[in-house]
């Protein structure tokens, strides 16, 4: 009988080009920064953590494999976060006008 406890869910080559993409974005993450864009930057960077952010949740917290609930949770999470994110960046845009 195999021990599923010992035994891995993800092949060692999709951890690597995770790992890989997630370095990439990192990369692109430092680039925006020391290009100093302003606005754009924020906006970009944003869309890059939310990427990041993905790609562990959907790989690593094995949300892929997860039951419809854990999934419709996780997305009602992304969701709550956008709303926030979107609440901040109007709060900000708009009080020195």
């Amino acid at each position: 009988m195999s021990d599923t406890r010992t035994r891995s869910h993800h092949p060692g080559r999709t951890i690597a080009i995770i790992a890989a993409m997630l370095m990439v974005l990192l990369g692109l993450t430092v680039l925006v920064w020391r290009l100093n864009l302003g606005l754009p930057g924020e906006i970009i960077s944003l869309t890059i953590g939310a990427t990041k952010a993905i790609l562990v949740a959907w790989y690593f917290m094995n949300v892929r494999r997860a039951p419809a609930t854990i999934r419709l949770a996780v997305l009602a999470g992304y969701f709550w976060l956008a709303l926030l994110l979107l609440g901040t960046a109007s709060d900000y845009l708009t009080r020195y006008r």
